[in-house]
Protein backbone atom coordinates (compact mmCIF):
# COMPACT_ATOMS: atom_id res chain seq x y z
CA UNK A 1 0.00 0.00 0.00
CA UNK A 2 1.04 3.64 -0.50
CA UNK A 3 1.23 6.24 2.05
CA UNK A 4 -2.02 7.90 0.60
CA UNK A 5 -3.78 4.71 1.35
CA UNK A 6 -2.37 3.78 4.63
CA UNK A 7 -3.21 7.53 5.18
CA UNK A 8 -6.69 6.94 4.40
CA UNK A 9 -6.82 3.30 6.09
CA UNK A 10 -6.00 5.48 9.46
CA UNK A 11 -8.45 7.95 8.88
CA UNK A 12 -11.31 5.57 8.78
CA UNK A 13 -9.86 3.40 11.94
CA UNK A 14 -10.09 6.82 13.86
CA UNK A 15 -13.29 8.03 12.57
CA UNK A 16 -15.07 4.42 12.73
CA UNK A 17 -12.99 3.24 16.03
CA UNK A 18 -11.97 0.03 14.27
CA UNK A 19 -8.54 -1.77 13.96
CA UNK A 20 -8.40 -2.99 9.92
CA UNK A 21 -5.76 -5.30 9.38
CA UNK A 22 -3.03 -5.46 6.73
CA UNK A 23 -4.49 -8.37 4.89
CA UNK A 24 -8.09 -6.52 5.09
CA UNK A 25 -6.77 -3.13 4.27
CA UNK A 26 -5.36 -4.79 1.17
CA UNK A 27 -8.99 -5.18 -0.30
CA UNK A 28 -10.28 -2.43 0.38
CA UNK A 29 -10.22 -0.74 -3.18
CA UNK A 30 -13.24 1.01 -2.95
CA UNK A 31 -15.69 3.37 -0.41
CA UNK A 32 -18.36 1.01 -1.06
CA UNK A 33 -16.15 -1.67 -0.06
CA UNK A 34 -15.10 0.29 3.03
CA UNK A 35 -18.37 1.14 3.79
CA UNK A 36 -19.67 -2.79 3.93
CA UNK A 37 -16.42 -3.90 6.02
CA UNK A 38 -16.92 -0.56 8.63
CA UNK A 39 -20.43 -2.04 8.66
CA UNK A 40 -19.88 -5.61 9.77
CA UNK A 41 -17.80 -3.79 13.05
CA UNK A 42 -20.01 -0.98 14.18
CA UNK A 43 -22.86 -0.94 15.80
CA UNK A 44 -25.66 -1.08 13.66
CA UNK A 45 -28.68 -1.56 16.14
CA UNK A 46 -28.92 -0.45 19.97
CA UNK A 47 -28.60 -3.70 21.44
CA UNK A 48 -25.18 -4.07 19.82
CA UNK A 49 -22.19 -2.98 22.73
CA UNK A 50 -19.71 -0.16 22.40
CA UNK A 51 -16.34 -1.76 22.27
CA UNK A 52 -13.48 -0.13 24.73
CA UNK A 53 -11.52 -0.49 21.47
CA UNK A 54 -13.27 2.37 19.80
CA UNK A 55 -13.19 4.64 23.19
CA UNK A 56 -9.67 4.09 22.96
CA UNK A 57 -9.51 5.31 18.97
CA UNK A 58 -10.95 8.24 19.95
CA UNK A 59 -8.64 9.20 23.17
CA UNK A 60 -5.36 8.81 20.60
CA UNK A 61 -7.55 11.09 17.93
CA UNK A 62 -7.90 13.67 20.23
CA UNK A 63 -4.54 13.42 22.27
CA UNK A 64 -3.42 13.55 18.79
CA UNK A 65 -4.37 16.83 17.64
CA UNK A 66 -4.39 18.30 21.38
CA UNK A 67 -0.76 17.75 22.51
CA UNK A 68 0.62 17.58 18.91
CA UNK A 69 1.68 13.96 18.88
CA UNK A 70 2.05 10.77 16.62
CA UNK A 71 0.10 7.90 16.07
CA UNK A 72 3.34 5.87 17.37
CA UNK A 73 3.73 7.63 20.54
CA UNK A 74 0.00 7.09 21.68
CA UNK A 75 -1.10 3.08 22.83
CA UNK A 76 -3.41 1.75 25.78
CA UNK A 77 -0.67 1.81 28.20
CA UNK A 78 1.31 4.72 27.49
CA UNK A 79 1.82 6.71 30.71
CA UNK A 80 0.25 10.10 31.36
CA UNK A 81 2.50 11.50 33.53
CA UNK A 82 4.65 12.01 30.23
CA UNK A 83 1.76 13.13 27.82
CA UNK A 84 0.93 16.15 30.44
CA UNK A 85 4.11 16.69 31.75
CA UNK A 86 4.96 20.51 32.53
CA UNK A 87 1.91 22.19 33.35
CA UNK A 88 -0.32 19.39 34.82
CA UNK A 89 -3.09 21.56 35.74
CA UNK A 90 -3.40 22.85 32.60
CA UNK A 91 -2.65 19.71 30.14
CA UNK A 92 -5.49 18.07 32.48
CA UNK A 93 -8.11 20.87 31.71
CA UNK A 94 -7.14 20.85 27.93
CA UNK A 95 -7.64 16.79 28.12
CA UNK A 96 -10.96 17.03 29.50
CA UNK A 97 -12.11 19.65 26.84
CA UNK A 98 -10.60 17.92 24.30
CA UNK A 99 -11.96 14.88 25.45
CA UNK A 100 -15.81 16.54 25.72
CA UNK A 101 -15.96 13.83 28.73
CA UNK A 102 -19.51 14.96 31.00
CA UNK A 103 -17.92 13.34 34.31
CA UNK A 104 -13.69 13.86 34.50
CA UNK A 105 -12.42 13.47 37.95
CA UNK A 106 -10.42 15.96 39.42
CA UNK A 107 -6.28 15.82 40.07
CA UNK A 108 -5.21 15.26 43.60
CA UNK A 109 -3.35 17.14 45.70
CA UNK A 110 0.06 15.64 47.56
CA UNK A 111 -0.38 14.88 51.28
CA UNK A 112 1.43 17.53 52.36
CA UNK A 113 -0.25 20.49 50.59
CA UNK A 114 -3.74 18.78 51.82
CA UNK A 115 -2.54 18.56 55.55
CA UNK A 116 -0.79 22.42 55.17
CA UNK A 117 -4.05 23.30 54.00
CA UNK A 118 -6.73 21.49 55.60
CA UNK A 119 -4.84 21.59 59.12
CA UNK A 120 -1.94 23.87 59.61
CA UNK A 121 -3.37 26.90 58.29
CA UNK A 122 -6.67 27.02 60.04
CA UNK A 123 -4.77 25.52 63.35
CA UNK A 124 -2.32 28.83 62.60
CA UNK A 125 -5.25 31.49 62.21
CA UNK A 126 -6.83 29.77 65.24
CA UNK A 127 -4.25 29.95 67.61
CA UNK A 128 -4.45 33.48 68.55
CA UNK A 129 -7.60 33.03 69.71
CA UNK A 130 -7.04 30.50 72.40
CA UNK A 131 -5.11 33.22 74.19
CA UNK A 132 -7.89 35.18 73.97
CA UNK A 133 -10.16 32.83 75.93
CA UNK A 134 -12.40 31.58 73.87
CA UNK A 135 -14.20 28.68 74.62
CA UNK A 136 -13.31 25.69 73.12
CA UNK A 137 -16.79 24.59 71.44
CA UNK A 138 -15.85 28.06 69.74
CA UNK A 139 -12.79 27.28 68.68
CA UNK A 140 -13.95 24.05 67.72
CA UNK A 141 -16.78 25.39 65.27
CA UNK A 142 -14.43 27.63 64.15
CA UNK A 143 -11.68 25.51 63.04
CA UNK A 144 -13.97 23.46 61.22
CA UNK A 145 -15.10 25.67 59.24
CA UNK A 146 -11.61 26.99 57.88
CA UNK A 147 -10.85 23.71 57.61
CA UNK A 148 -14.01 23.30 55.38
CA UNK A 149 -13.11 25.89 53.28
CA UNK A 150 -9.90 25.00 53.32
CA UNK A 151 -10.35 21.91 52.04
CA UNK A 152 -13.04 23.14 49.33
CA UNK A 153 -10.40 25.71 48.37
CA UNK A 154 -7.73 23.58 47.58
CA UNK A 155 -9.27 20.79 46.00
CA UNK A 156 -9.05 22.43 42.66
CA UNK A 157 -5.03 23.17 43.17
CA UNK A 158 -4.13 19.39 42.56
CA UNK A 159 -1.06 18.36 40.74
CA UNK A 160 -1.09 14.39 41.40
CA UNK A 161 -2.75 12.18 38.36
CA UNK A 162 -5.42 10.04 40.05
CA UNK A 163 -4.31 6.88 41.11
CA UNK A 164 -6.39 5.03 38.69
CA UNK A 165 -5.96 6.82 36.18
CA UNK A 166 -2.60 6.08 35.10
CA UNK A 167 -2.44 5.21 31.30
CA UNK A 168 -4.57 6.23 27.95
CA UNK A 169 -6.42 3.64 28.81
CA UNK A 170 -7.90 3.98 32.26
CA UNK A 171 -9.36 7.35 30.27
CA UNK A 172 -11.54 5.08 28.24
CA UNK A 173 -14.26 4.94 30.83
CA UNK A 174 -14.64 8.88 30.86
CA UNK A 175 -15.06 9.50 27.22
CA UNK A 176 -18.37 8.58 24.68
CA UNK A 177 -16.56 6.31 22.17
CA UNK A 178 -16.91 6.99 18.50
CA UNK A 179 -19.11 3.65 17.93
CA UNK A 180 -21.48 4.64 20.17
CA UNK A 181 -23.30 6.11 17.58
CA UNK A 182 -25.91 3.51 16.29
CA UNK A 183 -24.75 3.57 12.09
CA UNK A 184 -26.53 3.18 8.37
CA UNK A 185 -24.93 2.03 5.37
CA UNK A 186 -25.48 5.49 4.32
CA UNK A 187 -24.10 7.05 7.04
CA UNK A 188 -20.96 5.25 6.44
CA UNK A 189 -20.73 5.87 3.51
CA UNK A 190 -21.09 8.98 3.21
CA UNK A 191 -18.28 9.53 6.10
CA UNK A 192 -16.09 7.48 4.03
CA UNK A 193 -16.13 9.65 0.97
CA UNK A 194 -16.16 12.32 2.82
CA UNK A 195 -12.08 11.08 4.78
CA UNK A 196 -11.40 10.08 1.07
CA UNK A 197 -12.34 13.57 -0.31
CA UNK A 198 -9.98 15.33 2.43
CA UNK A 199 -7.43 12.97 2.41
CA UNK A 200 -7.29 13.15 -1.71
CA UNK A 201 -7.60 16.42 -1.92
CA UNK A 202 -10.98 15.51 -4.36
CA UNK A 203 -14.15 17.06 -4.77
CA UNK A 204 -17.01 14.48 -3.16
CA UNK A 205 -19.22 14.92 -6.03
CA UNK A 206 -16.76 13.41 -8.19
CA UNK A 207 -16.46 10.20 -5.79
CA UNK A 208 -18.58 7.01 -5.95
CA UNK A 209 -19.15 3.85 -3.63
CA UNK A 210 -17.51 2.07 -6.69
CA UNK A 211 -14.24 4.27 -7.46
CA UNK A 212 -11.48 2.51 -7.59
CA UNK A 213 -8.98 4.24 -4.83
CA UNK A 214 -5.93 3.94 -6.85
CA UNK A 215 -7.26 3.74 -10.66
CA UNK A 216 -10.18 6.34 -10.38
CA UNK A 217 -9.11 8.42 -7.48
CA UNK A 218 -5.23 8.34 -7.80
CA UNK A 219 -4.09 7.09 -4.33
CA UNK A 220 -0.63 5.74 -4.23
Amino acid sequence: MGLDTVELIFAFEDEFGITIKDEDAEKLATPGGVADYVMSRVRTSASDSCPSQAGFYRIRSRLMTTFSMSRKEIHPDSSLHKILEGDIRRNWEKLRIALEAGHFPQLKRTKISFYIFVFVIPAVIVSPMINAGISFSVLATVFCILAFFANYLSSKMGTVLPSHIQTVAALIPYVGCASSVIWSREMVLSKVIEITSEQLGISTDKIDEDAHFVYDLGAD
